[in-house]
Protein backbone atom coordinates (compact mmCIF):
# COMPACT_ATOMS: atom_id res chain seq x y z
CA UNK A 1 0.00 0.00 0.00
CA UNK A 2 1.66 3.36 -0.88
CA UNK A 3 1.52 6.30 1.41
CA UNK A 4 -0.34 9.28 0.10
CA UNK A 5 2.55 12.38 -0.67
CA UNK A 6 0.64 14.44 1.88
CA UNK A 7 1.35 11.72 4.90
CA UNK A 8 4.31 11.15 3.73
CA UNK A 9 5.71 14.43 3.89
CA UNK A 10 3.80 14.59 7.83
CA UNK A 11 6.14 12.07 8.13
CA UNK A 12 9.06 13.42 6.82
CA UNK A 13 9.11 17.42 7.43
CA UNK A 14 6.73 18.04 10.45
CA UNK A 15 8.96 16.30 12.78
CA UNK A 16 11.99 17.62 12.07
CA UNK A 17 10.76 21.06 12.03
CA UNK A 18 9.53 20.85 15.22
CA UNK A 19 12.18 20.27 17.53
CA UNK A 20 14.21 22.68 15.25
CA UNK A 21 11.76 25.43 15.71
CA UNK A 22 11.86 24.47 19.29
CA UNK A 23 15.90 24.42 19.47
CA UNK A 24 15.47 27.94 17.89
CA UNK A 25 13.33 29.43 19.80
CA UNK A 26 15.34 28.44 23.11
CA UNK A 27 18.71 29.62 21.34
CA UNK A 28 17.33 32.67 20.75
CA UNK A 29 15.75 33.50 24.21
CA UNK A 30 19.02 32.81 25.83
CA UNK A 31 20.63 35.17 23.42
CA UNK A 32 18.09 38.12 24.19
CA UNK A 33 18.91 37.46 27.83
CA UNK A 34 22.46 37.67 27.84
CA UNK A 35 22.02 40.51 25.03
CA UNK A 36 19.99 42.36 27.10
CA UNK A 37 21.86 41.92 30.16
CA UNK A 38 24.88 43.16 28.54
CA UNK A 39 23.41 46.00 26.89
CA UNK A 40 22.25 46.96 30.26
CA UNK A 41 25.68 46.73 32.23
CA UNK A 42 26.95 48.56 29.66
CA UNK A 43 24.75 51.23 29.44
CA UNK A 44 25.36 51.42 33.26
CA UNK A 45 29.39 50.98 32.70
CA UNK A 46 29.82 47.99 34.40
CA UNK A 47 30.67 46.06 31.84
CA UNK A 48 34.30 44.52 31.07
CA UNK A 49 35.36 42.80 27.20
CA UNK A 50 37.70 43.64 24.69
CA UNK A 51 36.80 46.59 21.25
CA UNK A 52 34.13 44.25 19.75
CA UNK A 53 32.10 44.01 22.78
CA UNK A 54 29.47 46.67 21.58
CA UNK A 55 29.51 45.49 18.45
CA UNK A 56 28.95 42.00 19.90
CA UNK A 57 25.88 42.87 22.16
CA UNK A 58 24.33 44.99 19.26
CA UNK A 59 24.52 42.10 16.78
CA UNK A 60 23.16 39.64 18.78
CA UNK A 61 20.41 41.65 20.23
CA UNK A 62 19.37 42.24 16.80
CA UNK A 63 19.76 38.29 15.92
CA UNK A 64 17.64 37.43 18.86
CA UNK A 65 14.78 39.90 17.93
CA UNK A 66 14.94 38.47 13.78
CA UNK A 67 15.31 34.85 14.79
CA UNK A 68 12.11 34.89 17.39
CA UNK A 69 10.08 36.19 14.92
CA UNK A 70 11.51 33.28 11.81
CA UNK A 71 10.68 31.07 15.01
CA UNK A 72 7.34 32.32 15.35
CA UNK A 73 6.38 32.58 11.86
CA UNK A 74 7.84 28.64 11.12
CA UNK A 75 4.95 28.24 14.33
CA UNK A 76 2.32 29.26 12.31
CA UNK A 77 3.68 27.24 9.44
CA UNK A 78 3.67 24.31 11.54
CA UNK A 79 -0.21 25.06 12.98
CA UNK A 80 -1.94 25.91 9.22
CA UNK A 81 0.61 23.90 6.63
CA UNK A 82 -0.31 25.73 3.71
CA UNK A 83 1.52 27.19 0.85
CA UNK A 84 0.35 30.64 2.12
CA UNK A 85 2.17 30.42 5.85
CA UNK A 86 5.29 28.21 4.16
CA UNK A 87 5.70 31.56 1.87
CA UNK A 88 5.71 33.48 5.12
CA UNK A 89 8.02 30.67 7.17
CA UNK A 90 10.66 30.86 3.74
CA UNK A 91 10.84 34.86 4.03
CA UNK A 92 11.59 35.34 7.77
CA UNK A 93 14.13 32.39 7.68
CA UNK A 94 16.03 33.51 4.58
CA UNK A 95 15.81 37.75 6.90
CA UNK A 96 16.80 35.85 10.13
CA UNK A 97 19.94 33.87 8.64
CA UNK A 98 22.17 37.00 7.40
CA UNK A 99 21.64 38.81 11.00
CA UNK A 100 22.54 35.90 12.68
CA UNK A 101 25.48 34.96 9.98
CA UNK A 102 26.16 38.34 10.96
CA UNK A 103 26.23 37.53 14.63
CA UNK A 104 27.97 34.84 13.98
CA UNK A 105 31.26 36.72 12.47
CA UNK A 106 31.37 39.46 15.09
CA UNK A 107 31.34 36.49 18.13
CA UNK A 108 33.95 34.87 16.23
CA UNK A 109 35.93 37.80 16.10
CA UNK A 110 35.24 38.78 19.84
CA UNK A 111 36.20 35.14 20.85
CA UNK A 112 39.68 35.90 18.50
CA UNK A 113 40.05 39.60 19.56
CA UNK A 114 41.50 38.19 23.27
CA UNK A 115 41.95 40.41 25.53
CA UNK A 116 39.92 40.74 29.12
CA UNK A 117 36.91 37.97 28.48
CA UNK A 118 33.83 38.46 30.69
CA UNK A 119 32.00 34.23 30.85
CA UNK A 120 28.84 35.69 30.19
CA UNK A 121 29.83 37.73 27.13
CA UNK A 122 31.80 34.42 25.92
CA UNK A 123 28.64 32.42 26.31
CA UNK A 124 26.77 35.02 24.33
CA UNK A 125 29.31 34.50 21.58
CA UNK A 126 28.74 30.97 21.78
CA UNK A 127 25.33 30.97 21.66
CA UNK A 128 25.24 33.18 18.80
CA UNK A 129 27.27 30.78 16.36
CA UNK A 130 25.77 27.70 17.66
CA UNK A 131 22.11 29.67 16.25
CA UNK A 132 23.99 30.16 13.00
CA UNK A 133 23.94 26.50 12.13
CA UNK A 134 20.50 26.10 13.21
CA UNK A 135 19.04 28.57 11.29
CA UNK A 136 20.59 27.94 8.70
CA UNK A 137 19.26 24.35 8.67
CA UNK A 138 15.76 26.06 9.33
CA UNK A 139 16.19 27.57 6.36
CA UNK A 140 17.26 24.85 4.18
CA UNK A 141 14.60 22.47 5.62
CA UNK A 142 12.21 25.10 4.86
CA UNK A 143 13.86 26.20 1.65
CA UNK A 144 13.50 22.60 0.32
CA UNK A 145 16.86 22.18 -0.01
CA UNK A 146 16.82 18.54 1.29
CA UNK A 147 14.74 17.34 -1.28
CA UNK A 148 11.25 17.62 0.84
CA UNK A 149 9.64 20.13 -1.68
CA UNK A 150 7.86 18.04 -4.04
CA UNK A 151 6.36 16.11 -0.54
CA UNK A 152 4.52 19.37 0.97
CA UNK A 153 1.27 18.11 0.32
CA UNK A 154 -0.22 21.77 -0.71
CA UNK A 155 -2.30 22.38 -3.33
CA UNK A 156 -0.38 24.43 -6.19
CA UNK A 157 -2.67 27.11 -7.70
CA UNK A 158 -4.86 26.15 -11.02
CA UNK A 159 -2.60 27.57 -13.76
CA UNK A 160 -4.58 30.26 -15.58
CA UNK A 161 -6.13 29.73 -18.92
CA UNK A 162 -4.32 30.52 -21.97
CA UNK A 163 -5.24 33.82 -24.02
CA UNK A 164 -6.85 33.35 -27.42
CA UNK A 165 -4.54 33.76 -30.60
CA UNK A 166 -5.37 36.53 -32.42
CA UNK A 167 -8.09 35.80 -34.89
CA UNK A 168 -9.43 32.86 -32.92
CA UNK A 169 -12.86 32.58 -31.75
CA UNK A 170 -14.64 30.05 -29.55
CA UNK A 171 -16.23 28.56 -32.20
CA UNK A 172 -12.82 27.82 -33.79
CA UNK A 173 -11.67 26.80 -29.86
CA UNK A 174 -14.98 24.41 -29.39
CA UNK A 175 -13.91 23.23 -33.08
CA UNK A 176 -10.34 22.22 -32.31
CA UNK A 177 -10.97 21.11 -28.47
CA UNK A 178 -10.87 17.38 -27.81
CA UNK A 179 -14.39 15.46 -27.70
CA UNK A 180 -15.12 15.80 -24.18
CA UNK A 181 -15.05 19.66 -23.84
CA UNK A 182 -17.44 20.20 -26.49
CA UNK A 183 -20.81 21.24 -25.45
CA UNK A 184 -23.30 18.78 -26.10
CA UNK A 185 -27.02 19.97 -27.26
CA UNK A 186 -29.10 19.24 -24.67
CA UNK A 187 -31.74 16.13 -25.32
CA UNK A 188 -34.94 16.66 -27.51
CA UNK A 189 -37.93 15.11 -25.79
CA UNK A 190 -40.70 14.19 -28.55
CA UNK A 191 -43.35 16.99 -27.72
CA UNK A 192 -40.34 19.06 -29.03
CA UNK A 193 -39.76 17.08 -31.66
CA UNK A 194 -42.88 17.06 -33.16
CA UNK A 195 -43.17 20.60 -32.86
Amino acid sequence: MAIPPQLRHQMTLKPLLRPLLALNFALYAVILGFAGWAYDKQMSGRLGGNKVTPDLITYTLLSGVVGIASVLAGLYYLRKWNSESRASAMATSILALPVTILALGVASKYIHAGGLHNKKLTTLAAYAIISAITQLLYTLLVHGIFGHDKLIGHTAPAAPAAPAAAGETTATKEATAPPEEVEKPPPHTSAEAAV
